[in-house]
């Protein structure tokens, strides 16, 4: 265990894939109080805080054990996992559209904008932890991107306060930011904006996008 116990996290989490579980141990040492800040910096009930902590690491080892852990170092996984385990069990407010959507797609997917958005790793490490070719991870985050895009329009449908407008400038956003749906097109949409917050925080998330993913994914503390 001393030897372990100066291995980075890197090192760690290859000798737990090789099937030493003390270095799991020392993991959960090393990391579990900066991931229990971000668990009740969330919820406030401390055992429903522990629950989740348990969870997401649990699930984290058997992601490693698996051969599918993130990109991203351990710590940055754990405390996302911790994170997202957390907000399911926030009633007091609700949870944002593009987690939900984020929620929504695959392993794959949430690893490389993760990789990409947080981490800013080259196309090099993501081709690695991807198993495919350097010049074939711009295809791979723009397709990411474009499904994550899809799930937040999609999420942001289902609110009910919604009206058929604000389905319509949300589906074609892009499009009528830039003028490029006419006159008419355009007038309509900014002045929709002028009189609907929502819409017009939406706008505001579109043109930063996926960067505003980054504002709900990565805990601020």
């Amino acid at each position: 265990m001393p030897v372990l116990d100066g291995l980075p996290d890197s090192l760690l989490v290859e000798e737990l894939r090789r099937g030493t579980c003390d270095a799991g141990l020392v993991l959960w040492r090393r990391h579990v109080e900066d991931a229990r800040a971000v668990a009740t910096s969330v919820v406030d009930d401390p055992e429903v805080a522990e629950t989740v902590l348990r969870r997401a690491f649990a699930s984290l080892l058997d992601d490693v054990a698996a051969g599918t852990d993130a990109v991203s170092g351990f710590a940055a996984h754990l405390h996302t996992s911790v994170l997202l385990g957390a907000r399911l069990h926030r009633t007091d407010e609700p949870e944002a559209a593009i987690l939900r959507a984020f929620r929504m797609l695959d392993r794959l997917d949430q690893r490389v904008l993760w990789a990409a958005l947080v981490d800013g790793e080259s196309h090099v490490g993501i081709a690695l932890a991807t198993s495919t070719w350097p010049e074939d991870v711009a295809v791979l985050v723009g397709r990411a991107e474009v499904r994550l895009h899809t799930a937040w329009l999609d999420q942001l449908r289902l609110d009910e306060q919604a009206s058929d407008t604000c389905w319509w400038v949300t589906s074609r956003s892009a499009l009528l930011r830039h003028g490029l749906r006419g006159p008419a097109a355009t007038e309509r949409y900014l002045q929709h904006l002028r009189g609907c917050e929502a819409c017009a925080a939406f706008a505001v998330d579109d043109e930063r996008f996926p960067l505003n993913l980054l504002d709900v994914l990565v805990p601020r503390r």
